[in-house]
């Protein structure tokens, strides 16, 4: 196990194991409604890190190049660029 800590949206210090990461995006969880059904708050974008099958997701709001530097880090593996698409959606 490979533990990396970080605050969950809570603020709870929390750990996951880096080996079992699957992907790093972006997301907008589910906001609670009111009592008219709707959101109480506006929309929020957090990082959610997605693990194996066995290990669901969690969410910070650190941002995903911080928290996917901190997992290459930790796997000692090389920081990779970002693939960026143009307009046809061909990559450059």
């Amino acid at each position: 196990m490979n533990l990396i800590p970080y605050l969950d949206i809570n603020d709870q210090q929390c750990f996951f194991d880096c080996s079992q990461v699957v992907c790093v995006m972006s997301d907008q969880p589910p906001q609670p409604p009111d009592e008219n059904g709707s959101p109480i708050r506006p929309p929020t974008s957090v990082t959610k890190v997605v693990l194996n099958h066995h290990g669901g997701y969690i969410f910070t709001d650190e941002s995903t190049s911080s928290i996917s530097k901190r997992i290459m880090d930790a796997l000692g593996l090389p920081e990779l660029n970002p693939i960026t698409l143009d307009e046809n959606n061909v990559g450059l």
